[in-house]
């Protein structure tokens, strides 16, 4: 073995041995000591993130997230894996769960436009028989939906709440609403141009 291997190895060892004494003193209480551990392992995550997300600021947002939970978690650390192993797979989990944040918000703004769009025809004068009607086609839960969201301006968390569901299922289902409301619009339109 060359000299720079061992030196190497003696350095991760260290290293090894430096995490576990800051996560127990981390543990017991001393805030130097999760300082310590932030310092010497926000670089990599924020690599990590910045590579997984491609958005400096997102990469910030990750490493404050992942800290926040490396902190609520510290406790149950077992030491199975190495500390730098578990916080990077912990960035991987938020990576991925901001990523899906990001498209579901962009999912909402499309669906948003949508709205925007079916609206304004209907505001124009042009077609608000035809969107009345088409309302009148869905069912009374999809029309519920509709009219909560883009008329009335609920949040999904408030249609959730009024619905007795999750914000989640409330945004497929508005989702599924609003396909079902722009085909009867657009079968309506070309009955009325027929």
């Amino acid at each position: 073995m060359t000299d720079g291997y061992l030196r190497a190895l003696h350095l991760s060892d260290m290293s090894v041995t430096e995490d576990a004494r800051l996560v127990g003193l981390a543990r017991s209480g001393v805030p130097s000591a999760f300082d310590e551990l932030f310092r010497r392992h926000s670089r990599p995550v924020h690599a990590l993130a910045y590579h997984m997300l491609g958005d400096p600021d997102a990469a910030d947002d990750v490493v404050q997230e992942v800290f926040v939970r490396v902190h609520r978690g510290l406790a149950g650390f077992r030491g199975k894996c190495s500390l730098r192993g578990w916080i990077l797979r912990i960035a991987v989990n938020e990576c991925t769960s901001h990523h899906r944040r990001l498209r579901r918000q962009e999912r909402q703004r499309s669906e948003l436009r949508e709205a925007a769009l079916l609206v304004e025809r209907a505001a124009s004068g042009l077609c608000t028989e035809v969107l009345t009607r088409a309302l009148q086609l869905l069912r009374p839960v999809e029309r519920a939906l509709v009219v909560m969201r883009d008329v009335q301006g609920y949040t999904y968390e408030e249609m959730g709440e009024i619905m007795g569901c999750s914000a989640r299922s409330i945004g497929v289902r508005l989702h599924r609403a609003r396909g079902k409301l722009r085909q009867a619009c657009e079968r309506l339109s070309r009955e009325e141009c027929e």
